[in-house]
């Protein structure tokens, strides 16, 4: 195909045209002239305006041509405009309606929006039945008019959705065993219609809890708990919750806090938050985080909690500090800023010392604290590095630090010590450790395994990562591990307890060749291609026991034939002979539907028995 556009050449006017125009429009009009110039008819027309514009003379000579009205078209017009109206004039005179009504304007010809006998008789039949909508399409008027004129004639709408004292009796007797789906399917009316009803009634459902189920609940609900109970007695979990509270059954629960756990929160919590789940694998990140906020137990990100109680301390001695401070000459490649600076005087110009806090970041490689774009190892490298400029640019200056470590708690009594004794802090920076003890790595191995983990947790989706560092390798009990469980659980559930992600799962389980267990076969797909046109995804859903949602999406995906769901006569006598005596549970069953197209199908039958039996 060619892709360039073909453009029209538009052809100029000449004066022999405009002459045959001028001369010809009013005794021929438009569209014969078009014939003699070889142009269309809306074109003539423009032309001729585009003239009369440009030319005052030709204005005042030449009019524009409008089809004179004939004497028998107005004839017509005064005997049937007043009835009718313009648009239907307009479509028998093969006029605009803006034509008839300007027309009948200049005769002085009037609407007459009077009331026959046979407009009174159809809103006497049709309004108590079928309401204004009906009524104002069978005689082309105004909703407005038609509700008007039925009031002047006292007729009114019988609402067909009130409740009959027969509807009444059958929901007050049936409504508390059987509930609302029950009643609305015998009614034919909406569960919410029925529901509301039946509040309106103060009608309440009877829980129907037999004595099994009560000996099932009073055993199984202390260790199980309500959801477990819920799916084997086929209730909701809210149910066995209410039935349980009145008769006093409480649930045991066994996920209660040992001492030794607690111990494990309130000394790991601080450092790594809701991640001590990694340490208690009893325990999830939410309950670590909940039962931390019960026992007031803050988790010091950004080593907010430790730089608040220096600030606090700093406050009530009434000593002057500045926080985040940059020193000339202590730069790296931008300058480096210190936590706390203090000061003689207000006047800031005395610099007496300085007090940094280490985080756990300053000792083992984390992505707490680092950027996800960089490695963790980089990052640990980088703080140890400015560092050792800081204590560098201190001993040169002979400016007393304090470092404090993210292990001592003793925050109060190691600055009350440096304020006393800065003497001592110019040579080294922490009197409790030595050099070599201070930027030892972390000796507890239970948060040393935390950090190792967490690096790992934290950088697996980013990119230009080292893959020694962060990413761990597939080894055989993983493999083993996908090949048993990936094929009926997938991927997300064994991403989970591998730690990995779950694209990750996915890629490697192709390498080893697993096919999850739902996967479509051949012969299933020849099944869809052969069945969905006649039989329908409901029948095949029971054949091949999978959800109709999911035979949908795969023959669309197959091409397969849409099925078009017109009803039979033989569906309609189904229905017609069984719709009193069984549901549309019972129905859909039989007649291979759902229950929303019986339900549909029900009402269109019952008007067409309506209408039938009006006539």
């Amino acid at each position: 195909m060619c892709n360039e556009i073909i453009k029209r050449e538009n052809k100029n006017w000449s004066a022999k045209e405009d002459i045959i125009l001028l001369n010809n429009y009013k005794q021929l009009g438009y569209s014969e002239v078009a014939k003699l110039v070889s142009r269309s008819s809306s074109s003539c027309r423009t032309r001729l305006y585009r003239l009369r514009k440009n030319n005052k003379t030709l204005k005042s000579q030449y009019q524009m041509f409008n089809e004179k009205w004939t004497a028998s078209q107005d004839d017509f017009l005064k005997a049937n405009y007043p009835d009718k109206g313009a648009e239907w004039c307009s479509k028998h005179l093969n006029r605009s309606p803006s034509s008839c009504i300007s027309r009948a304007g200049k005769l002085k010809i009037k609407r007459s929006y009077r009331w026959s006998k046979d407009e009174d008789d159809i809103i006497k039949k049709y309004y108590p039945l079928y309401g204004i909508n009906k009524v104002s399409k069978l005689l082309n008027r105004n909703k407005g008019t038609c509700f008007q004129r039925a009031h002047v004639l006292g007729v009114k709408y019988i609402n067909t959705s009130k409740w009959s004292e027969s509807e009444l009796k059958f929901l007050k007797k049936y409504y508390p065993e059987k509930g609302g789906t029950f009643v609305a399917e015998k009614l034919n009316r909406s569960y919410v219609a029925c529901h509301s009803k039946a509040a309106v009634l103060k009608l309440k459902t009877i829980p129907k809890w037999s004595e099994n189920d009560k000996k099932f609940l009073k055993k199984y609900y202390p260790k199980y708990g309500a959801t477990w109970c819920a799916e084997k007695l086929n209730k909701t979990p809210r149910k066995c919750i209410t039935y349980a509270s009145k008769h006093k059954i409480r649930y045991i629960n066994k996920a209660l806090w040992t001492e030794e756990e607690i111990a494990i929160l309130k000394k790991y919590y601080p450092i790594i938050g809701k991640f001590v789940s990694e340490i208690i694998k009893t325990k999830n990140e939410k309950a670590c985080s909940q039962k931390a906020t019960r026992l007031k137990i803050t988790y010091t990100k950004d080593d907010s909690s430790a730089v608040e109680k220096i600030k606090s301390y700093l406050n009530s001695q009434k000593i002057v500090y500045r926080q985040e401070v940059g020193l000339e000459g202590c730069v790296d490649k931008n300058p480096l800023l210190f936590d706390f600076a203090i000061y003689e005087d207000n006047n800031l110009k005395k610099l007496i010392g300085i007090i940094e806090y280490d985080g756990s970041q300053h000792f083992l490689p984390t992505t707490l604290y680092s950027d996800k774009k960089i490695n963790a190892k980089e990052v640990l490298e980088r703080t140890q590095r400015h560092d050792q400029i800081k204590n560098r640019y201190c001993q040169k200056n002979k400016i007393p630090m304090l470092r404090i470590k993210y292990c001592q708690n003793n925050i109060e009594k190691l600055v009350a010590e440096f304020l006393k004794h800065r003497e001592k802090y110019i040579e080294w920076y922490n009197q409790e450790y030595s050099f070599e003890k201070y930027y030892s790595e972390i000796e507890d191995e239970e948060l040393k395994k935390y950090f190792i983990h967490f690096s790992k947790y934290k950088n697996k989706g980013t990119k230009n990562i080292n893959p020694n560092f962060c990413i761990s390798k597939w080894s055989q009990e993983d493999d083993l591990f996908l090949e048993k469980y990936y094929p009926d659980n997938g991927s997300a559930w064994v991403s989970k307890r591998l730690h990995k992600t779950q694209q990750a799962c996915i890629s490697h389980a192709n390498k080893l060749g697993l096919v999850r267990s739902n996967h479509w076969k051949r012969e299933e797909d020849a099944f869809v291609l052969k069945h969905y046109l006649s039989k329908g995804p409901l029948w095949i859903s029971k054949k091949l026991k999978r959800t109709k949602n999911s035979i949908e999406h795969r023959a669309h995906r197959l091409g397969a034939e849409k099925r078009i769901k017109y009803w039979t006569k033989e569906e309609d006598q189904i229905l017609l002979s069984n719709w009193d005596i069984k549901s549309e549970k019972e129905l859909s069953e039989i007649i291979g539907r759902t229950k929303m197209s019986i339900g549909n199908r029900k009402k269109i039958l019952r008007k067409y028995r309506t209408k039938e039996a009006s006539s």
